[in-house]
């Protein structure tokens, strides 16, 4: 539902999906991700982790986003709850689409890859 393509490419069947990789280097953001932390839940004190699943191309450019799950800190009336969680889902993709991150070798050759990973909100960031 809150997926977002940053671009089409081709290699998304062939990209390997590091989860049944677990002795390759994940890919690492270059530099720091620059977090927008919604408004209102700064003002409501609600801090979120967000996991995602990443298309991240040969050249270490993040080429898709899927959100593929939202915990919040604390909980809240469900319409609140809902509001906050496709706020902080639209910032995830916001902050991820086109963000580069270190490219994914295997066996000395760069390959696009499928990542799972957490972004985490925390209000003294």
């Amino acid at each position: 539902k809150f997926s977002n393509t940053a671009s089409t490419i081709g290699d998304e069947n062939t990209a390997v999906d590091l989860a049944f990789m677990p002795n390759i280097a994940p890919p690492h953001p270059v530099g720091k991700l620059k977090k927008r932390y919604p408004e209102e839940a700064r003002q409501m004190d609600v801090e979120a982790t967000v996991n995602v699943q990443l298309l991240i191309s040969e050249n270490g450019r993040v080429k898709k986003v899927n959100v593929l799950g939202i915990r919040l800190s604390k909980s809240l009336p469900a319409d609140k709850q809902k509001e906050l969680i496709k706020k902080f889902a639209r910032e995830t993709v916001l902050i991820l689409n086109g963000a580069a991150f270190t490219p994914p070798i295997i066996n000395g050759k760069k390959v696009s890859v499928k990542y799972e990973m957490p972004l985490r909100f925390r209000l003294e960031d």
